[in-house]
């Protein structure tokens, strides 16, 4: 798991973005086509709790940033839904290089 936590405010970006850009059935066959399905995550019927536990067991497994880049790129054609996926993985990447010069103190 990273040193670092996830922002409120990213977190939230992020579902509502993946909310808006897929559907359970999207998402998941999205998620086995890069083979990135994951049964850890709960397959809740109400979607956005499959989403926050997605977010979560991405994030606790360290790839959060791989799924962030699959699903922009997936959505590459919706400008809203992909800008505000690729602006999480932006803050992502920077936490996570300021973690590891943190840690390398």
């Amino acid at each position: 798991m990273p040193g670092y936590e996830l922002d409120g405010r990213q977190r939230r970006d992020l579902r509502l973005a993946i909310s808006r850009g897929y559907n359970p059935v999207l998402l998941d066959q999205t998620l086995r086509e890069h083979n990135l399905y994951d049964n850890d995550v709960t397959q809740d019927s109400i979607f956005n709790n499959r989403i926050n536990s997605l977010i979560d067991v991405f994030f606790q497994k360290g790839l959060l940033i791989e799924l962030c880049r699959v699903l922009a790129a997936e959505r590459k054609d919706n400008e809203a839904v992909s800008s505000a996926i690729l602006r999480v993985e932006q803050w992502l990447t920077e936490a996570l290089a300021v973690d590891h010069v943190a840690r390398a103190w």
